[in-house]
């Protein structure tokens, strides 16, 4: 007993011919794959994640709430490497939703986690990110900043200092970012 996922990906004129033979003979299937073997052609089977699903129901949603909860905690408590997939799978979710607000989250746990990883070039990226895509939520953007700064500081980058300078420029009502830049 399988269970199959999507996406499923066949060449287009081998899925074009299974579903053309199938319409001739009347046959209906549940998915591709069942047209492609019904013409005799094998298809491989890929090992997935269990947790790779689309949000079609209100659970599936749950679900994608709780991987970026188990996510956060973990990369919180130093569980960085553990946090990782949680939180890349939660990511995929929330992306397929629309959910700005656990987008947001949901990177920055996720650039604490690669951090954490010593991946600091990597988690500079992922708090650009969060600059740059989510400017108007000010405070969130304000600790991105921080935290970027604090990676470059790790790799002993000059662009920790404009950075800093930075926070104090554009996010003067942050007081907890601007007191971290002021005394930096």
């Amino acid at each position: 007993l399988r269970a199959v996922q999507t996406p499923q990906a066949f060449r287009r004129a081998l899925l074009e011919r299974a579903h053309a033979d199938a319409a001739r003979a009347g046959v209906q299937a549940t998915d591709d794959a069942a047209l492609v073997r019904r013409i005799g052609v094998d298809v491989a089977l890929v090992e997935g994640s269990a947790f790779l699903l689309k949000i079609t129901t209100p659970e599936d949603l749950a679900l994608a709430d709780l991987l970026l909860a188990r996510g956060r905690t973990r990369a919180a408590f130093g569980l960085a490497r553990e946090a990782e997939p949680d939180l890349r799978e939660a990511l995929d979710l929330v992306r397929d939703r629309g959910d700005t607000v656990a987008m947001l989250r949901g990177l920055r746990w996720l650039a604490v986690a690669v951090g954490g990883q010593g991946r600091a070039t990597e988690a500079i990226d992922l708090y650009d990110r969060i600059v740059r895509d989510f400017p108007d939520d000010h405070a969130l953007a304000a600790k991105a900043l921080v935290q970027m700064c604090q990676c470059y500081e790790k790799l002993g980058k000059a662009e920790a200092k404009k950075a800093y300078e930075r926070v104090i420029r554009e996010y003067p009502d942050q007081a907890e970012p601007l007191q971290v830049a002021l005394t930096r």
